[in-house]
């Protein structure tokens, strides 16, 4: 009796994983990725970092096990493969991609610009390495409490450029320029041409004298340009 129960839960799991993912091999499909997965690294020289994981993924179907791989032949550069296996009993080739995964902070929703990041905003999801930039801002506490420069997609790695401090000098504002120098202090009124947060570089044009110049936010309405 408790062998058939067994067995029973066993074919609900495999076939529930084939609902789940129809066209894609069960259980010792994964098996197989795995053995190839290790066979690929092992070639690579481990060129994962710690964070880092190799996913393989299979094309042919009908074969869900290898008793032994036999040659493997990776293009780093497209992911794609191929691989000779034994089979116990036959070669057979079979063809697949392989990609690395990364985990990466990224929207739980679209963030839209001028919104606030707070950390309910954010989630950690694992994502190809080829879809997150060098740009990427790829720690959580870098990012809460900047505010949105441009619309966030949901579950996209938010890049450097796309956000900043929290604006307090807004594009065509009146501000206070401050011009300082070792000898002496002067100030004048500007408009700022772009919006920015606290210590960001902004462009004014000074209203007396019409020339634009560049200076940095230190407060409200007010600018800083040294010399």
């Amino acid at each position: 009796m408790a062998r058939i129960i067994m067995q029973g839960l066993l074919c609900f799991a495999i076939c529930g994983y084939a609902a789940l993912f129809p066209g894609h091999p069960a259980w010792a499909s994964i098996a197989l990725e795995n053995k190839l997965a290790e066979h690929i690294l092992s070639q690579q020289d481990n060129m994962l970092d710690a964070d880092e994981t190799l996913i393989v993924r299979v094309a042919s179907q009908g074969i869900t096990e290898a008793m032994h791989i036999q040659q493997i032949d990776y293009d780093r550069a497209s992911g794609r493969f191929s691989a000779l296996i034994d089979t116990g009993g036959h070669l057979a080739r079979i063809y697949g991609r392989a990609y690395v995964e990364k985990p990466a902070i990224v929207p739980n929703r679209t963030i839209r610009p001028g919104e606030m990041i707070t950390a309910a905003d954010l989630v950690r999801e694992p994502l190809r390495l080829s879809d997150i930039s060098p740009d990427a801002v790829l720690d959580g506490r870098d990012l809460i409490g900047q505010e949105a420069r441009r619309a966030l997609p949901a579950g996209r790695p938010i890049e450097a450029h796309q956000i900043g401090a929290r604006t307090i000098v807004s594009r065509n504002s009146l501000v206070e320029i401050s011009y300082h120098s070792a000898q002496m202090k002067i100030t004048g009124k500007g408009r700022a041409l772009s919006d920015g947060g606290m210590h960001e570089m902004v462009q004014v044009m000074n209203i007396a004298s019409k020339k634009v110049i560049e200076a940095r936010i230190i407060g409200h309405g007010h600018v800083e340009v040294s010399f």
